[in-house]
C-alpha cells in the first residue's frame, strides 16, 4: 500500500520538474516609478503569537522607501475568530484589541513599530484570532512591498503539564501489522475543565521512533514524514468518569504520510482508569485515515493504554499459541494445550477454553470474561513459577492444560487467558485469546485449507465482478491498467490468515535455493517488517473477496502471485498464480478468466462491495 502511494507521489514530482526550464531569451522593462512614503509590512517575520497567561502585546514593525521627512500614516485592521458560535450574540472582536490609529516615522528612519494590546483574561480559551492590518492610505503605498499583514493569536486552553505518562498504541500499529510499541509521552490537564486530558504530540516524532526497528523505515524515510507534521498538537481524552473513559473522535494529523488521521472510541464504548493506568476494550476504539478511507475498528488486541504520570512501567503482556492437545490415560480423552508467553510483572494467569472461534465476536467474549468471573464458566489459575523456556527464543512459555473438567471433542476453542499481579489484581487490560482447532484421537490430518486464488487483467476482473466504478476509479485516478496492474479474486472458507506476495516468476528458483521455499521467503519477509496480511472482512461475510495489485509492475513480464494461507483448523498452505501483464499499447481482450462456477454465482452479493477502500501494494 505505502509503496504504491510513494510510486506515485514521486512520478507527481518528477513530471513537476519538466515545467521549471529556464530560458534566458528575457524581455526586461523598467518597473513602475512611485512617490510618496512608499510604506510596506516588513517582510519574512514570525506573525504567529501564542498567548501565555501573561503575555497582554505585541509589536507590529512597518517599513518606508522615503525616508527624507518624518510623516505619519493611517492605519485599520480587521479582526475575526475561528470558532463563532452562531447562536450566540455577535461579537466584534476588534474590541478586544487596542490597535493605533497610524503609525509615525521619523525623519531619516526607515522603520517604525507600533503596539497591539489586549487583556487576555478577555480572550477566550482555546480561540485562535485572525487580526490583518492594513496602510489605510493608497498613496502612502508602494507596489514593491505588501501593504496588509496578516498575524495570528492562538489562545491555548489553561494547561497544566502533569508529567511524563507511557502511551502504548494498539491503534495504528494493529492496523499496520507493526508491532506495539511504548514510548513517553507529555501528559497536561485542562485547569478550566478538570477530566480533560492532553497527550502533547502522541503521534509525531516519539511514535516514528518507536517504530523504525521493526518497520524497516530508512532514515530519509523518517525525515520526509516527519516534515509532514505540525508540532505542539494534542489529543484529547476525557476521563472525568475513571469507569467510562473515551477519547472523542478528532484528527491527530498525519500520522504515517496517509493524510490527516482521525482517532476516537466506538460509539457507546468505554475505557477505564484504574490503578493510573487507562485501558481501552478490544475493538473499542476507532481509526481512519485520508487513505485508507474509515472508519474502521481498531485495537484488536486491547493493547492500548496510557500509564499516567507518576504509574510505574509493568509488564504484563501475554501471547497465546496452541499447543496441541494431551491424551488421557483412557486414550480417548482429549485435554487440549495452550502455550503463553508473558511479560516479566505476570505471576499468575487465569485461563478457560471456551468451544468454538469467539475471537471476533465482542459480545460472547465479553460473556465469556463474566463467566470466568462469576465461576460460571469453569476456569483454572496457576502461578507462572512453573515455566520453562522456548527452545528458539529462550522467553519464558507456560503450558497451561484444561484439566479441572473432562475431556472435549474434537473442534474450534478460544482459549481466554487474563494475566495477574504479584499483590492478586486483574489486568484486564492485558488479557489474550486465540482460538484453535483440537483434533480427536485418531482424527487423521488437519482438514485442507479451503482456498482458490485467480489472477486475470483489469478488464476481466471488472466483466467477472459487475464493479466498473471501483476499478474504473484507479484507473482514473491512479493510471493503473493491464499492463502495470493484475486483478485478482479470493475464495475461502475457514480462513484465518492470508498472507499476499507478488514477484517477478524469474525470481522463484533463486528464492529456493536462497530460503528453501517460498513459505520460508514470505516468513522472513513479515519478520523483516513486510507487511503481506489480507484483509479477510469480506471473504469472511461472503466467502470471496477480489482486488487489484501492483501499480509498478513492467508491461510484458511474467510474475506470480502468492498467498499463504491458515485456515481456523491450523493448516497451512500455499497458492499461486501467474500471469503475464499486457504490452504497454495493449487493449486486454474480455472475458479470458478461468473463473470457477462457485465464484460467478456469487456475484451478485459482491454489489455492495463497489465502494470497498481495497489495499494496493507490491511487494518484489
Amino acid at each position: 500500500m505505502k509503496s504504491l502511494k510513494i510510486f506515485f507521489l514521486t512520478a507527481l514530482v518528477a513530471v513537476a520538474g519538466l515545467f521549471t526550464a529556464c530560458t534566458e531569451d528575457h524581455d526586461w522593462s523598467a518597473g513602475e516609478q512611485v512617490t510618496g512614503a512608499q510604506v510596506y509590512f516588513a517582510d519574512g517575520v514570525e506573525t504567529n503569537v501564542t498567548v501565555e497567561a501573561e503575555t497582554s502585546s505585541f509589536e507590529v514593525t512597518v517599513m518606508r522607501g522615503n525616508v527624507d521627512e518624518a510623516t505619519t500614516v493611517p492605519l485599520k485592521v480587521a479582526v475575526s475568530a475561528a470558532k463563532v458560535d452562531e447562536e450566540a450574540d455577535p461579537i466584534n472582536y476588534a474590541e478586544l484589541f487596542t490597535v493605533p490609529s497610524n503609525v509615525s516615522f521619523g525623519a531619516g528612519k526607515d522603520s517604525a513599530k507600533f503596539t497591539v494590546s489586549f487583556d487576555r483574561a478577555s480572550l477566550e480559551d482555546g480561540q485562535t484570532y485572525t487580526l490583518t492590518f492594513s496602510i489605510n492610505d493608497m498613496g502612502a503605498i508602494t507596489p514593491y512591498g505588501y501593504d496588509k499583514q496578516t498575524w495570528t493569536l492562538v489562545v491555548p486552553e489553561p494547561m497544566v503539564l502533569l508529567g511524563t505518562g507511557y502511551w502504548t498504541d494498539g491503534i495504528e500499529a494493529a492496523m499496520f501489522g507493526i508491532d506495539t510499541p511504548t514510548y513517553p509521552v507529555e501528559v497536561y490537564e485542562n485547569l478550566k475543565n478538570p477530566g480533560w486530558l492532553y497527550l502533547k504530540d502522541l503521534y509525531t516524532f516519539a511514535y516514528v521512533d518507536a517504530l523504525i526497528n521493526n518497520w524497516g523505515m530508512s532514515e530519509e524515510d523518517v525525515e520526509e514524514l516527519k516534515a509532514t507534521w505540525e508540532a505542539d498538537t494534542y489529543v484529547l481524552i476525557n476521563i472525568a468518569d475513571p469507569t467510562q473513559v473515551y477519547i472523542p473522535y478528532q484528527e491527530v494529523g498525519n500520522v504515517i504520510g496517509n493524510g490527516p488521521t482521525q482517532i476516537g472510541s466506538a460509539k457507546d464504548v468505554y475505557g477505564t482508569l484504574e490503578n493510573g493506568i487507562i485501558t481501552f476494550p478490544v475493538k473499542g476504539l476507532a481509526w481512519a485515515d485520508e487513505y485508507n478511507g474509515g472508519p474502521y475498528a481498531s485495537n484488536p488486541d486491547g493493547a492500548t493504554k496510557l500509564y499516567m504520570p507518576g504509574t510505574p512501567m509493568t509488564d504484563f503482556s501475554m501471547e497465546l499459541a496452541y499447543g496441541g492437545f494431551r491424551v488421557a490415560e483412557d486414550n480417548e480423552t482429549v485435554y487440549p494445550i495452550a502455550r503463553a508467553a508473558y511479560g516479566e510483572d505476570v505471576a499468575e494467569i487465569q485461563y478457560a477454553f471456551v468451544a468454538g472461534d469467539i475471537t471476533k465476536d465482542a459480545e460472547a467474549l465479553n460473556a465469556a470474561l463474566n463467566g470466568i468471573e462469576d465461576g460460571s464458566v469453569v476456569s483454572n489459575k496457576v502461578a507462572v513459577t512453573i515455566a520453562g523456556e522456548d527452545e528458539e527464543t529462550g522467553e519464558p512459555i507456560l503450558e497451561m492444560n484444561l484439566e479441572s473438567v473432562e475431556g472435549v471433542e474434537p473442534g474450534m476453542f478460544t482459549v481466554i487467558a487474563i494475566p495477574y499481579s504479584a499483590d492478586g489484581e486483574a489486568q484486564y487490560g492485558d488479557l489474550a485469546f486465540t482460538s484453535f482447532y483440537v483434533q480427536g484421537v485418531g482424527a487423521g490430518e488437519l482438514p485442507e485449507v479451503e482456498f482458490a486464488l485467480y489472477t486475470m487483467s483489469l478488464e476481466d476482473l471488472e466483466e467477472a465482478t459487475g464493479d466498473t466504478e471501483w476499478i474504473g476509479s484507479l484507473k482514473e485516478e491512479y493510471g493503473l491498467n493491464s499492463s502495470n496492474s493484475v486483478g485478482a479474486i479470493l475464495e475461502g472458507v475457514d480462513i484465518k490468515s492470508i498472507n499476499v506476495m507478488t514477484t517477478l516468476s524469474s525470481n522463484i528458483e533463486p528464492i529456493k535455493e536462497s530460503f528453501g521455499s517460498v513459505e520460508e521467503y514470505i516468513a522472513a519477509l513479515i519478520a523483516n517488517g513486510y507487511d503481506l496480511s489480507y484483509n479477510l472482512e469480506y471473504i469472511e461475510k461472503y466467502g470471496w473477496d477480489y482486488n487489484v495489485f501492483g501499480g509498478n509492475y513492467a508491461p510484458e513480464t511474467s510474475y506470480t502471485m502468492f498467498a499463504l494461507v491458515e485456515n481456523t483448523f491450523g493448516n497451512v498452505q500455499l497458492f499461486s498464480s501467474s500471469f503475464t501483464t499486457e504490452a504497454a499499447e495493449a487493449t486486454a481482450k474480455m472475458g479470458s478468466a478461468n473463473l470457477r462456477p462457485a465464484v460467478m454465482k456469487g456475484v451478485s452479493l459482491h454489489k455492495e462491495l463497489s465502494s470497498i477502500d481495497s489495499i494496493l501494494y507490491n511487494v518484489k
